[in-house]
């Protein structure tokens, strides 16, 4: 099947040879720094191999052997005198006299050959790194574009438009950046940034660790260009029968205005969509490479409901100096009432973002459930003034990530609730109604259903269960899933009565006529927000390049620290076929990011190969500085039995991290 389907699509073919040739290439240069100062030494090099293990395809031109080997994961040179596999070679007394021999060769010069293979992929590293900054590359910007509720970030007023200049002193010039200093830096982060409209804010925050590594919870701003589709592709950039489905937004698009107003970014995007949530739209789009430009109706969007209301939950995170914040919320209070209506009975929690946000400005009456460690339940009367913040632009995302479950955001409180899957009350006539779900019931599974027909939705062609054994932290998370993503798809609910029986009903939501979605109504594909990195001279593509290696090198030394310290998982790790998947994926990308990739792969080869690690080359360089500070070589037992705990070692790491690319991991 597989070999099938390359013959019906050559341009995987190309793709797959163009990653092994890519990753050959880093290996042989690196192979190639061996084998050239070896020679330029007078060592005699008896075979030069791109793999391991069994010898596929091998010539001999003069005195050595170049041979292609069946295990593809790296390469050798085989000098006289110096045999890894058979590591009594290096004390072999017979071959030490050999002047060709390698172990003949003075200190010095033995070093010179163990570090040149390093040597030469930090050289092509920065090789790559150059030819990506001569032609340039797209980059994210450190724009933030969504803040993950509860998180450090959300929690200390981080907010959708903000851009992060430097995290503990080092500047932020890419998104990439952030993500590296939170993942690789250690304990408190100090992170310094601008708000949307030029306000300036720092706080320092321990991130979130989620049991694989470190978070605050910030995500890359969205662009206004659309993505392109691959031919073929069932997949979809919006929502079967959405309102931008009937615009007519094409792939490659670029949305230019909004009724006239010009654009720049997304957040100027989406300040539009939520202030005129409720209006037809126009909006001009460029059309792909051309300048030719066209209007586009997009009509609203109504949010979507079953027709059920549920139960209420403790707040679960509350932002720093926030309406909440002031009026005296606490983590774990419980909102009962608000302005006399009592919540999930008879107003929805749903609505609160919008109730809130409506009532900006205005006091708004609280009635709070509190349970004091050790004391009965008070109750709390009080009056809070929400902020100016448009409701749902802090929407649920999918998964726990805050320890807390998914919560309900309120921005114009700054608290977040939890949903309970606790059904409070069935509106007559609705959806949930006609099926025949009652209240005191609760809500077990929530599944979306595929669309019917051509193409896909935003979900693509699955079912997406998006609650499973009444797992109520993922309720916020499935209620937007319905507005959003699922759109167009019907609800398979599950819900258990007080008796524990279970029932599945498939249910139509129903649109609400007084409710309209802040968000592009049904778009998806949207690429991110980009800027071009690019040197103005080859003099300065190279020291760029220079720069990228340096950083990318720390960067290495900085990851094996917080594998160490236990501030990085090694389910994080990637092996052969990882790498081979991503090499796949950034080359079917483009040709510049694969370059980049082989930028990388060179950098990370090179520190990890000086390791002092026997069998690698800085295990080597271990025992050669253990020789030039004694002046003696180091017995054969302590070579032979380091080599094989070396070779234990890299076995064992080489199939746990192949586990991880066939089985799974935190990725």
């Amino acid at each position: 099947m597989f070999a099938l389907s390359l013959i019906l699509a050559p341009e995987k073919l190309i793709t797959i040879l163009t990653v092994a040739i890519g990753l050959g290439l880093v290996i042989f240069f690196h192979e190639l720094g061996h084998f050239a100062v070896a020679k330029w030494c007078n060592v005699l090099v008896e075979r030069f191999s791109i793999g391991f293990g069994p010898i596929l395809l091998k010539k001999k031109y003069g005195e050595t052997e170049y041979a292609l080997s069946a295990i593809p994961f790296g390469g050798y040179v085989k000098m006289l005198g110096q045999d890894d596999i058979d590591p009594s070679e290096m004390t072999d007394a017979d071959k030490a006299v050999d002047p060709r021999s390698y172990t003949a060769k003075n200190v010095w010069q033995r070093m010179a050959i163990i570090s040149a293979g390093v040597i030469m992929n930090i050289i092509t590293g920065t090789m790559f790194f150059a030819i990506v900054f001569g032609a340039g590359h797209d980059s994210i910007p450190p724009r933030i574009g969504y803040v993950q509720t509860g998180l450090p970030a959300w929690v200390n007023g981080v907010r959708e438009g903000d851009t992060i200049y430097s995290i503990n002193d080092q500047k932020t010039i890419e998104f990439e950046d952030i993500l590296k200093e939170t993942l690789l830096g250690h304990g408190p982060l100090h992170v310094i940034g601008t708000h949307a409209d030029g306000q300036r804010f720092e706080f320092t925050a321990e991130p979130h660790w989620n049991g694989y590594n470190r978070l605050l919870g910030m995500g890359f701003a969205p662009g206004l260009e659309l993505g392109r589709l691959r031919e073929g592709s069932k997949d979809s950039l919006t929502n079967p029968g959405s309102p931008a489905d009937e615009a007519g937004f094409k792939p490659g698009d670029t949305i230019v205005s909004i009724s006239g107003t010009p654009l720049k970014t997304a957040n100027d995007l989406n300040r539009v969509l939520r202030q005129q949530r409720g209006e037809t739209l126009a909006v001009t789009v460029r059309r792909g490479d051309s300048k030719a430009e066209e209007t586009l109706t997009l009509k609203p969007m109504n949010f979507r409901t079953l027709g059920i209301r549920l139960d209420i939950g403790k707040v679960g995170a509350v932002r720093l100096n926030s309406p909440a914040t002031k009026a005296g919320i606490q983590k774990g209070d419980r909102i009962t009432k608000v302005d006399g209506q009592i919540v999930g009975s008879e107003i929805d929690p749903f609505r609160l973002p919008d109730y809130f946000s409506d009532h900006h400005g205005q006091p708004v009456a609280l009635t709070i459930s509190r349970e004091p460690s050790g004391g009965p339940p008070e109750t709390i009367e009080l009056q809070i003034v929400p902020e100016d913040f448009a409701p749902w632009s802090e929407p649920p995302g999918e998964g726990d990530k805050t320890g807390e479950g998914d919560p309900l955001s309120i921005p114009a409180l700054g608290l977040a609730c939890q949903i309970l899957p606790k059904i409070l009350s069935v509106a007559p006539d609705s959806p949930a109604a006609k099926a025949g779900i009652k209240e005191k019931q609760s809500i077990d599974e929530i599944v979306f259903l595929p669309v019917e027909g051509s193409r896909n939705d935003l979900l693509g062609g699955e079912e997406k269960v998006a609650l499973k054994n009444g797992d109520g932290t993922r309720i916020p998370s499935a209620f937007w899933l319905m507005q959003d993503a699922a759109s167009s798809r019907k609800v398979r609910l599950t819900v258990r009565t007080e008796t524990g029986e279970k029932t599945a009903v498939t249910l139509e939501p129903a649109s609400e006529p007084d409710w309209f979605l802040p968000t592009m109504r049904g778009l998806g594909g949207r690429l991110p927000e980009m800027f071009l990195l690019k040197g103005e001279t080859v003099g300065e593509s190279i020291e760029l390049g220079a720069r990228e290696t340096r950083k990318r090198i720390m960067e290495v030394f900085r990851t094996l620290g917080a594998l160490i310290r236990g501030d990085l998982s090694l389910f994080k790790l990637s092996g052969p076929v990882g790498i081979a998947k991503i090499g796949y994926s950034v080359a079917e990308d483009s040709l510049i990011h694969f370059i980049k990739f082989l930028g990388l792969i060179s950098v990370n080869l090179a520190v990890i190969n000086f390791l002092p690690i026997p069998l690698l080359d800085g295990g080597h360089m271990l025992f050669l500085l253990y020789e030039g500070i004694t002046g003696r070589k180091p017995s054969e037992r302590i070579v032979i039995g380091a080599t094989y705990i070396g070779l234990i070692f890299i076995v064992s790491l080489m199939l746990f991290v192949l586990g991880i690319d066939l089985f799974g991991g935190k990725k």
